[in-house]
């Protein structure tokens, strides 16, 4: 009895919940505690109080300053504004949750279930993917894709953070996109790169996710020769420019600052990303960020490669990830690499998926 109630997909997905549940808590405990340790709840309570003083300060800035580009010099205004509608609705949960329920301790967990809840989602859709793809013909295979979801986690969430609230909402709206497109769910598929581009910047690369998945062919299943099945299929075309002008919609008091090459790519940052020499240098930390944000993923790619038609779609939208990383976001960024789990999940799930039908 006991056995076959551990075997019932649903307890499985409770025991997994639970583990998630358990490790965001310490997942939170282990990047807010600080400055001063056993002190999480204060500590994390003040990081939102930062937070909310710095975006109003921004906000009023775009309001009033009638040459607000003059403030690109400054830094205080780059491409992170234009994430200011999901800061807003995150900022706001946090608010209201303290004026309803006057306890230091309730926004610390209630970020911690909002991250198990997130990755708990990403999971459960990774799975109705493999489902579809017919990857998960043992029941077994569930703890498998478990276990290398959570690794990769893991991997990029307990080292330094800086970005784990955008991070965070991103790799679920990815995670949704590539759902959708596979499913062929446009209404869906939209509403995800619509939420993913105003949580942060990079969610235009899932725009691109319906004409990648479904227009592209490859002869022989040669990634180098690719073609498109349709080149006037206007559907696979129409996210790109809607999720666009979705982006531009809301920003359109700083769309004339895009023709300043800092705005996109701040002076800080610069002297940090891997195209101004950081990728070499030799000191321990940038050796160690460059092994696990870049080559780990490429040896991945190289190792578990099966030529499928998925594998090769999920090849370029992984190189055009790991190109923008390159060309925008700081070698020891950790947390940023955790979007590309999903699309490392599937792709090794495509490698156990032929091997498993050779045998």
């Amino acid at each position: 009895m006991v056995i076959q109630l551990i075997k019932k997909p649903f307890f499985i997905y409770i025991i997994f919940f639970l583990i998630i549940l358990s490790i965001s808590k310490q997942l939170v405990s282990l990047n807010f505690d600080k400055p001063v340790t056993n002190n999480l709840h204060k500590n994390f309570n003040n990081y939102i109080l930062d937070l909310k003083i710095d975006f109003d300060e921004k906000m009023l800035l775009r309001k009033k300053n009638n040459d607000i580009c003059l403030e690109v010099k400054t830094g205080n205004i780059n491409r992170h504004s234009l994430r200011w509608v999901f800061e807003k609705f995150r900022l706001s949960i946090f608010e209201k949750s303290s004026k309803i329920i006057k306890n230091e301790k309730l926004n610390s967990y209630l970020f911690s279930f909002i991250i198990s809840i997130i990755l708990f989602s990403v999971f459960t859709l990774l799975n109705k993917i493999e489902k579809k793809n017919n990857s998960l013909q043992k029941e077994n295979s569930i703890f498998f894709i478990f276990l290398i979801f959570m690794f990769l986690i893991l991997l990029y969430l307990t080292r330094p953070l800086g970005e784990i609230r955008f991070s965070i909402f991103e790799i679920l709206f990815v995670t949704m996109s590539l759902f959708f497109a596979i499913n062929k769910n446009m209404p869906l598929y939209l509403l995800s790169i619509f939420l993913c581009v105003l949580n942060r910047e990079s969610g235009l690369i899932c725009s691109f996710f319906w004409l990648i998945i479904n227009n592209l062919k490859f002869q022989n299943k040669n990634i180098f020769k690719l073609r498109l099945i349709n080149k006037f299929d206007l559907k696979s075309y129409l996210p790109v420019f809607l999720s666009l002008f979705v982006l531009l919609l809301f920003n359109l008091d700083i769309v004339k600052c895009f023709l300043d090459i800092e705005f996109f790519i701040p002076p800080d940052i610069s002297a940090q990303v891997p195209f101004n020499n950081n990728l070499f240098k030799l000191d321990i930390r940038s050796v160690n960020a460059v092994l696990i944000n870049l080559l780990l993923i490429v040896f991945i790619m190289i190792i578990f490669y099966k030529k499928t038609i998925l594998q090769n779609k999920l090849l370029i939208l992984i190189s055009f990830y790991l190109t923008i990383f390159l060309i925008f976001i700081p070698i020891d960024q950790y947390q940023t690499r955790i979007i590309l789990v999903p699309m490392l999940v599937i792709y090794i799930c495509e490698f156990t998926r032929i091997k498993s039908n050779v045998k």
